[in-house]
């Protein structure tokens, strides 16, 4: 079983490192570290056995003896329609094998005499290369314990939920549990989220078992496990409103409603493709089942008191009008209408006003009028936003670079220039921070902070090699600014003796 899209995936809401999901985590470390540690080998090993099956002559074999069986069986459309003659093309000798593999009881009436007579020569041919080719097909972990309705063994209905056939399979049934399993379980006790976890995924193989009993393919992956967790997860949101990103393939759009909407559409998407897709690789019964387990139990959790902390499911995703206002406005922008972008961008403001994203679309806009007045005001909250966040100061300084090359002339406060010139040091835009603090110390020079950023600029030039800018720095902190705490340290760090630098030359 391989995990297929979904039609509607949640949207986490943000939480806390400080109380991370632990579960969830966990649950993700024991399926990766499965697939990596005991499943590494296994692509390798199932080629081999399949390589066999076909080089040895087992595949043909079975084919032509399958063909014999359904037409003894009084078959006859199944001859046409899903068994081909050994010789065939690659495609219809594929089909042919995967029907045998499907069709449990074949190899298991062949094995107990059922089929050939015992005095057919071809009956020890098959049992040699059979009993070869199963050794082989023992050593794929995938195979060994995966669940085979064929042949079901108890262990392997948890064993299998734990296991995937692929990189892509163990990726995409990880997001998908990272983006549900955290939306669930700060609400359920400890006790209950893994056991939805478990039972569901024990209920979607029973369902898949039940659908399809006799089949010999195994059947792996977590994809039933998260579908109950999914039906949980709309069961105990319930009524609330939740924000999901709705998939149909050609349509993607983001949408707000009630969660308990997303169960039947969930099971009606499964169902519809368990009807229709019958020869897919993806087992939607395993889903189905799935989902019905974990919305059952999310309700008796719901019942028994002290299963579920019912104020943690509120809301998934309020509302943000912001993000509507945002997509509208660049729909304006890309159509040239500027003024009217520059209107619902404002407004989307006014409901998310630290949103860098908006506020950098809006200075795109007003950078079109660099000597208008709203031009030097949306720099300099977006200044203000990018220098709170470390992270965002190297677009600080590009930002800072492009408003002094473009504004006609700058006029930002002299505030806000002094915290340019920290985040100038810190990116190693020297020059540029010591035009602006001496451009402050002729101005504003009793700026209070304006001692500290001379300090920084100059060990910004000790750290560069720059030992001459350095003693120059120092040497204004004493010229401008004796009495200060700086002009102390200054003292400190010059050694004694070291003729007084021009102070103008800095």
């Amino acid at each position: 079983m391989r995990t297929e899209p979904m039609i509607a995936v949640p949207l986490s809401k943000n939480f806390s490192w400080r109380h991370p999901p632990l579960i969830t985590i966990g649950l993700i470390l024991i399926n990766c570290f499965i697939f990596v540690v005991f499943q590494h080998d296994d692509d390798r090993r199932w080629e081999e056995a399949w390589a066999f099956y076909e080089s040895s002559g087992l595949g043909g074999l079975e084919c032509d003896i399958y063909r014999q069986y359904l037409h003894d069986q009084g078959e006859a459309a199944a001859v046409a329609a899903a068994v081909s003659p050994q010789g065939a093309r690659e495609e219809e000798r594929q089909h042919c094998y995967r029907a045998i593999a499907e069709d449990g009881r074949f190899i298991k009436r062949l094995a107990a005499g059922e089929v050939l007579d015992a005095t057919d020569a071809r009956i020890r041919q098959w049992r040699a290369l059979r009993a070869e080719y199963d050794a082989r097909m023992a050593a794929v972990i995938t195979y060994h314990y995966g669940f085979r309705p064929a042949d079901p063994r108890p262990f392997t209905l948890l064993s299998a939920m734990f296991l995937h056939g692929g990189w892509g399979h163990l990726i995409g049934n990880m997001i998908f549990l990272w983006l549900i399993g955290c939306l669930i379980e700060y609400g359920c006790r400890h006790v209950v989220y893994p056991l939805i976890y478990l039972l569901g995924g024990v209920a979607g193989t029973a369902f898949f078992w039940w659908l399809n009993p006799h089949s010999g393919i195994p059947l792996v992956g977590a994809s039933g496990a998260i579908a109950g967790i999914m039906g949980a997860f709309a069961v105990f949101y319930g009524r609330k409103k939740v924000r999901i990103f709705l998939n149909l393939g050609f349509y993607f759009h983001y949408l707000t409603f009630a969660a308990i909407w997303l169960l039947p559409l969930w099971l009606g998407y499964e169902l519809f493709q368990l009807l229709f897709d019958q020869w897919s690789a993806v087992a939607y019964a395993a889903h189905f089942g799935g989902l019905a387990c974990g919305a059952v139990l999310a309700w008796a959790a719901r019942v028994v008191p002290g299963c579920v902390d019912a104020p943690s499911f509120a809301a998934v995703a309020p509302e943000n009008p912001a993000a509507s206002l945002m997509e509208r406005a660049l729909e304006r922008m890309g159509a040239l209408a500027f003024p009217e972008a520059r209107r619902l961008l404002v407004t989307a403001l006014a409901h998310d006003p630290d949103n860098i994203s908006i506020q950098q679309h809006l200075y795109t806009i007003d950078r079109q009028a660099p000597d208008s007045g709203p031009y030097h005001q949306t720099t300099a909250q977006l200044l203000d936003l990018l220098l709170a966040v470390p992270a965002h100061h190297d677009r600080a300084c590009a930002l800072f670079q492009d408003y002094m090359a473009t504004a006609k002339p700058p006029r930002l406060a002299a505030v806000q220039y002094l915290r340019m010139s920290h985040c100038l040091v810190a990116c190693g835009e020297l020059a540029t921070a010591r035009r602006i603090l001496l451009a402050l110390l002729k101005k504003s020079p009793l700026l209070p902070a304006l001692p500290m950023a001379l300090f920084r600029l100059g060990e910004g030039f000790r750290r560069s090699g720059r030992e001459d800018a350095w003693q120059q720095c120092m040497a204004l902190i004493q010229h401008h600014y004796p009495m200060s705490d700086e002009a102390r340290a200054a003292n400190e760090v010059l050694h004694a003796g070291r003729p007084r630098p021009d102070l103008t030359s800095v």
